[in-house]
């Protein structure tokens, strides 16, 4: 393995599911998209990634990390066993990255998988914080949390999510993108409770997401 298809499979196993534009976009290898699919094909083939076929539009083969490819890279972060409900969220949340990621040079991208292998055992008397689907990280240190939400989810759902955002001091904002312009406007509602809480700091935080239309 040279050291491209080594970086290919670390993005894969960081993201759990990964497409071939994603990883050409994320990699950079030498030559076009056919060729990181050849190089791809060739870690399927020994083991390293499993293909998997969604019948998805431009993403019809993705790849997910496998139990040889952890060992490879000596990750402590376990392969997915993502099933195919689950896959699309994931490739929504691998496009956004390579997008912000394009957009803020210098940035680096902490995958949800990463964060959760970096939490340790959680304080059960603290805030309960959510784990959001990622984390673009600054060159200066500032992290924001983004959430992709594909699917319309409930008022309860929403409130809890925000406030486990919310109660993380490490996020500087949020980006939150949405498919379902009613769902939109369910979190730009939970975001104004918080722009009118009493505390100046709950305050900031509100003012610091941002929430976005998502289309494929």
């Amino acid at each position: 393995m040279g050291a491209v298809q080594r970086q290919m499979l670390e993005l894969v196993h960081r993201f759990g599911v990964m497409g071939v534009s994603h990883v050409h976009a994320l990699a950079r290898p030498e030559g076009n998209r056919e060729r990181t699919r050849q190089l791809l094909s060739q870690l399927v083939e020994g083991g390293f990634l499993v293909a998997l076929r969604t019948g998805l539009p431009d993403a019809g083969v993705v790849y997910r990390s496998a139990s040889r490819g952890q060992r490879a890279l000596d990750f402590s972060i376990q392969p997915t066993r993502m099933g195919p409900p689950l896959i699309p969220h994931a490739l929504a949340v691998g496009t956004i990255a390579v997008q912000l990621l394009s957009e803020s040079p210098g940035a680096t991208w902490e995958s949800e998988r990463e964060i959760r292998s970096k939490m340790g055992k959680v304080d059960r008397k603290g805030p309960r914080l959510h784990v959001p689907d990622g984390v673009l990280v600054y060159p200066k240190g500032r992290r924001v949390a983004v959430e992709m939400d594909l699917t319309r989810k409930e008022a309860a759902r929403v409130e809890r999510i925000f406030d486990g955002l919310m109660a993380n001091p490490g996020y500087a904002g949020v980006l939150w993108y949405a498919v379902s312009a009613r769902h939109r406007e369910l979190l730009i509602e939970q975001r104004r409770k918080w722009t009118f809480d009493p505390d100046p700091e709950k305050r900031a935080k509100a003012e610091a997401v941002i929430i976005q239309a998502w289309s494929w």
